[in-house]
């Protein structure tokens, strides 16, 4: 006798209905290490700084001559900013152009080469003053291995790119001052 498999019309329409999320899913899941990060830098940038303004996951449109710009960083730090209620997305032209003091984005397979080249060029074109790139939790590839930790900042004399790939200190020992950037 022949082995006959069964599918329930509402097991089908679940299946369908998950393909079409993962289609059309607006938001980001990423992994568990990186969805952290963001979260505890979030949170001391805050809790640290109560008179400034910290996002995170959010969309940011700036206009870059005729261009309208569309960047997602993971966190983006607006020093003396105040917004009352939570944004669905940062429309620089509704607050008189004004960039982020400090963007960060937490590097993920997905998105390293992206955040590496052309969101760090666009950063550098708007004058966003400090961009951060960090892994974390990247085993490879080799450029982005975990711990990583690249920063390009805005000096008298035009970007400066800093980087390092060195542990610097651990929970339950001193800082070594020459791994540090």
């Amino acid at each position: 006798m022949e082995d006959v498999q069964f599918l329930s019309t509402r097991h089908r329409q679940d299946v369908k209905k998950e393909e079409k999320e993962r289609r059309n899913r607006l938001g980001r899941r990423e992994s568990e290490p990186h969805s952290s990060m963001i979260t505890y830098l979030h949170d001391v940038l805050s809790t640290n700084f109560p008179d400034d303004r910290t996002f995170w996951d959010l969309h940011h449109y700036f206009r870059l001559g005729n261009e309208r710009i569309d960047l997602q960083f993971d966190i983006s730090y607006f020093r003396y900013f105040k917004t009352e209620g939570k944004l669905a997305s940062y429309n620089a032209e509704d607050y008189n152009n004004r960039v982020p003091t400090m963007a960060i984005n937490i590097l993920s397979k997905s998105t390293y080469h992206n955040d590496l080249g052309v969101t760090a060029r666009t950063c550098m074109q708007l004058g966003i003053p400090v961009y951060v790139l960090f892994s974390n939790h990247l085993p490879e590839p080799e450029i982005v291995k975990a711990p990583f930790l690249q920063i390009h900042y805005l000096a008298h004399d035009g970007y400066k790119i800093i980087s390092t790939d060195s542990v610097c200190g651990t929970e339950n020992s001193d800082i070594d001052q020459s791994k540090t950037i």
